[in-house]
């Protein structure tokens, strides 16, 4: 399971349409912040307090450290998902972690 503390930091990369990082928001409204990624423009239905940034994660290159960073449905995407992930482990706090679904093939 994933504690979230108050003032953590969480990235989304590969947003969609926002449900899951909306949800995350939600649950812990308390964050110091949170940002979500994607190539496709802002979703309509993502929340105001989400910062957004119009990128391919392929690419990554934001600023700040984050206590989450969550790839939902994106890894199996990636052309070189090991880089990414190196490329996101210089995004992660002390204690930082990344939360990585894919699909059951």
């Amino acid at each position: 399971a994933i504690n979230l503390r108050d003032k953590s930091a969480v990235l989304e990369l590969g947003c969609g349409s926002g449900d899951l990082i909306n949800a995350v928001l939600e649950k812990f409204n308390n964050l110091d912040k949170i940002m979500a990624v994607d190539l496709i423009d802002r979703p309509e239905k993502l929340d105001k307090k989400i910062e957004f940034v119009k990128q391919n994660v392929e690419n990554l290159n934001i600023n700040g450290k984050f206590d989450l960073v969550i790839l939902n449905q994106v890894l199996e995407h990636i052309k070189n998902p090991l880089g990414l992930l190196e490329n996101i482990k210089k995004k992660l706090n002390l204690h930082g972690r990344i939360l990585i679904l894919v699909p059951n093939r």
